[in-house]
Protein backbone atom coordinates (compact mmCIF):
# COMPACT_ATOMS: atom_id res chain seq x y z
CA UNK A 1 0.00 0.00 0.00
CA UNK A 2 1.36 3.40 -0.99
CA UNK A 3 1.45 6.33 1.38
CA UNK A 4 0.55 9.72 -0.06
CA UNK A 5 4.17 10.83 -0.58
CA UNK A 6 5.25 7.49 -2.06
CA UNK A 7 2.30 7.39 -4.46
CA UNK A 8 2.90 10.96 -5.61
CA UNK A 9 6.64 10.34 -6.06
CA UNK A 10 5.98 7.14 -8.02
CA UNK A 11 3.60 8.95 -10.40
CA UNK A 12 6.24 11.65 -11.03
CA UNK A 13 8.91 8.93 -11.46
CA UNK A 14 6.91 7.08 -14.12
CA UNK A 15 6.49 10.24 -16.18
CA UNK A 16 10.15 11.30 -15.78
CA UNK A 17 11.31 7.81 -16.73
CA UNK A 18 9.14 7.68 -19.84
CA UNK A 19 10.09 11.20 -20.95
CA UNK A 20 13.82 10.55 -20.45
CA UNK A 21 13.72 7.08 -21.99
CA UNK A 22 11.84 8.24 -25.08
CA UNK A 23 14.64 10.70 -25.92
CA UNK A 24 17.13 7.88 -26.55
CA UNK A 25 15.20 4.62 -26.33
CA UNK A 26 17.29 2.53 -28.74
CA UNK A 27 20.59 3.20 -26.97
CA UNK A 28 19.04 2.90 -23.49
CA UNK A 29 17.32 -0.39 -24.36
CA UNK A 30 20.67 -1.76 -25.51
CA UNK A 31 22.40 -0.60 -22.31
CA UNK A 32 19.64 -2.00 -20.10
CA UNK A 33 19.83 -5.46 -21.69
CA UNK A 34 23.61 -5.72 -21.28
CA UNK A 35 24.95 -7.35 -18.16
CA UNK A 36 28.45 -5.84 -18.31
CA UNK A 37 29.92 -3.46 -15.73
CA UNK A 38 30.30 -0.58 -18.21
CA UNK A 39 26.67 -0.85 -19.26
CA UNK A 40 25.54 -0.97 -15.63
CA UNK A 41 27.44 2.26 -14.93
CA UNK A 42 25.78 3.93 -17.94
CA UNK A 43 22.33 2.76 -16.81
CA UNK A 44 22.97 4.02 -13.27
CA UNK A 45 24.09 7.39 -14.61
CA UNK A 46 20.93 7.62 -16.74
CA UNK A 47 18.70 6.66 -13.81
CA UNK A 48 20.33 8.98 -11.27
CA UNK A 49 21.22 11.99 -13.43
CA UNK A 50 18.27 12.02 -15.83
CA UNK A 51 15.32 10.20 -14.29
CA UNK A 52 15.67 10.37 -10.51
CA UNK A 53 17.05 13.90 -10.24
CA UNK A 54 14.23 15.11 -12.52
CA UNK A 55 11.73 13.18 -10.38
CA UNK A 56 13.00 14.72 -7.14
CA UNK A 57 13.02 18.26 -8.61
CA UNK A 58 9.44 17.83 -9.84
CA UNK A 59 8.36 16.28 -6.53
CA UNK A 60 10.07 18.78 -4.16
CA UNK A 61 10.21 21.81 -6.46
CA UNK A 62 12.81 23.10 -8.89
CA UNK A 63 14.59 25.06 -6.14
CA UNK A 64 15.39 21.95 -4.10
CA UNK A 65 18.99 20.92 -3.63
CA UNK A 66 19.83 17.44 -5.03
CA UNK A 67 23.18 15.93 -4.11
CA UNK A 68 24.73 12.79 -5.56
CA UNK A 69 26.93 10.65 -3.29
CA UNK A 70 25.92 12.63 -0.21
CA UNK A 71 27.52 10.80 2.72
CA UNK A 72 27.70 7.70 0.51
CA UNK A 73 24.00 7.83 -0.40
CA UNK A 74 23.27 7.84 -4.13
CA UNK A 75 20.95 10.84 -4.02
CA UNK A 76 19.64 13.08 -1.24
CA UNK A 77 17.48 16.15 -1.59
CA UNK A 78 16.09 18.91 0.57
CA UNK A 79 14.03 22.03 0.17
CA UNK A 80 15.53 25.45 0.89
CA UNK A 81 15.06 26.62 4.47
CA UNK A 82 15.50 30.00 6.14
CA UNK A 83 17.24 28.77 9.25
CA UNK A 84 20.79 29.50 10.44
CA UNK A 85 21.30 25.80 11.19
CA UNK A 86 20.56 24.84 7.58
CA UNK A 87 24.07 24.82 6.05
CA UNK A 88 24.08 22.72 2.88
CA UNK A 89 27.28 24.39 1.71
CA UNK A 90 29.00 22.55 4.58
CA UNK A 91 27.11 19.28 3.95
CA UNK A 92 24.88 20.11 6.94
CA UNK A 93 21.30 20.48 5.74
CA UNK A 94 18.83 20.87 8.58
CA UNK A 95 16.67 18.07 7.20
CA UNK A 96 16.63 15.68 4.28
CA UNK A 97 13.33 15.41 2.40
CA UNK A 98 14.18 12.45 0.15
CA UNK A 99 16.88 9.79 0.47
CA UNK A 100 17.34 7.58 -2.57
CA UNK A 101 19.42 4.54 -3.46
CA UNK A 102 19.77 2.90 -6.88
CA UNK A 103 21.21 -0.63 -7.01
CA UNK A 104 21.96 -2.14 -10.39
CA UNK A 105 23.05 -5.52 -9.05
CA UNK A 106 20.77 -8.41 -8.13
CA UNK A 107 21.27 -8.04 -4.34
CA UNK A 108 19.91 -4.71 -3.02
CA UNK A 109 20.08 -5.47 0.72
CA UNK A 110 22.96 -3.11 1.51
CA UNK A 111 21.20 -0.18 -0.14
CA UNK A 112 18.00 -0.85 1.80
CA UNK A 113 19.96 -0.89 5.06
CA UNK A 114 21.43 2.49 4.17
CA UNK A 115 17.90 3.86 3.85
CA UNK A 116 16.90 2.39 7.19
CA UNK A 117 19.71 4.23 8.94
CA UNK A 118 18.89 7.71 7.64
CA UNK A 119 15.91 9.87 8.49
CA UNK A 120 13.85 11.40 5.71
CA UNK A 121 10.09 11.54 5.20
CA UNK A 122 10.51 9.60 1.92
CA UNK A 123 13.05 6.84 1.32
CA UNK A 124 13.25 5.37 -2.17
CA UNK A 125 15.07 2.27 -3.43
CA UNK A 126 15.24 1.46 -7.14
CA UNK A 127 16.61 -2.03 -7.74
CA UNK A 128 16.60 -5.02 -10.09
CA UNK A 129 16.55 -8.23 -8.02
CA UNK A 130 16.07 -11.64 -9.61
CA UNK A 131 13.14 -12.47 -7.30
CA UNK A 132 11.35 -9.22 -6.28
CA UNK A 133 8.64 -10.90 -4.18
CA UNK A 134 11.25 -12.39 -1.84
CA UNK A 135 12.84 -8.98 -1.31
CA UNK A 136 9.56 -7.27 -0.45
CA UNK A 137 9.10 -9.63 2.49
CA UNK A 138 12.73 -9.26 3.55
CA UNK A 139 12.65 -5.44 3.34
CA UNK A 140 9.48 -5.31 5.40
CA UNK A 141 10.99 -7.59 8.06
CA UNK A 142 14.17 -5.45 8.18
CA UNK A 143 12.13 -2.28 8.51
CA UNK A 144 10.00 -3.73 11.34
CA UNK A 145 13.06 -4.97 13.20
CA UNK A 146 14.92 -1.66 12.82
CA UNK A 147 11.90 0.28 14.04
CA UNK A 148 11.76 -1.80 17.22
CA UNK A 149 15.31 -0.60 17.93
CA UNK A 150 14.89 3.04 16.87
CA UNK A 151 12.16 5.61 17.17
CA UNK A 152 10.25 5.85 13.92
CA UNK A 153 8.53 8.93 12.60
CA UNK A 154 4.88 8.58 11.63
CA UNK A 155 5.73 10.73 8.58
CA UNK A 156 8.28 8.25 7.17
CA UNK A 157 7.43 6.34 3.98
CA UNK A 158 9.33 3.78 1.93
CA UNK A 159 9.02 3.25 -1.80
CA UNK A 160 10.71 0.28 -3.49
CA UNK A 161 10.68 0.37 -7.29
CA UNK A 162 11.62 -2.90 -8.95
CA UNK A 163 12.99 -2.88 -12.47
CA UNK A 164 12.87 -6.12 -14.43
CA UNK A 165 16.00 -8.03 -15.35
CA UNK A 166 16.40 -10.51 -18.14
CA UNK A 167 16.37 -13.31 -15.52
CA UNK A 168 13.64 -11.92 -13.24
CA UNK A 169 11.00 -14.19 -11.76
CA UNK A 170 8.40 -13.64 -9.05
Amino acid sequence: MFGVAAAEFFGVFRKAFQDSFDKDSIRLTSIYKQQEVGAAAQWTKFMLDDVLTATVKEYLGADCDCRREFYNLDLCAWRPRNDPYHKPQYRQPLALDVVLEHENGPYPEEEFWKLLNWYAPLKVLVCYPLKPSEYLKYFDECKQRMHREHCRSSQEEYLVIFGATGNASC
